[in-house]
């Protein structure tokens, strides 16, 4: 994960309106790994706070979940459908497709 962030870090930027907006608050991204490691693009989506409040504990997010700007969804994407490759997840030591979501934080 550490390489993975380090990808984010030197890839995501904050959208220049939400910069002027001076906005805060968090895209939930969620996507699958294939088998062989790679981001599947057409999987790559951002979750709305609603969905995120309806299906996800109440500590998933520490924040206040809100709706950011439309830009800050689309950098979100573009950024994970162009990333690195990753280490599947195995069950019983076979590769297999994985779901995840993870939060990225903008303007903090």
């Amino acid at each position: 994960m550490s390489k993975f962030y380090e990808y984010l870090r030197k890839n995501i930027e904050s959208p220049i309106n939400a910069r002027k907006q001076k906005v805060k608050g968090t895209v939930y991204v969620q996507f699958f790994i294939k088998k062989d490691g790679y981001v599947d693009k057409d999987s790559v989506r951002a979750l709305s706070p609603e969905f995120i409040r309806k299906n996800f504990p109440p500590n998933f997010n520490n924040q206040e979940t809100i709706e950011l700007p439309e830009s800050c969804k689309v950098e979100t994407i573009r950024v994970f459908k162009n990333s690195p490759r990753w280490i599947p997840g195995k069950r019983k030591d076979v590769p297999v497709k994985q779901k995840i979501v993870m939060p990225i934080r903008f303007g903090g």
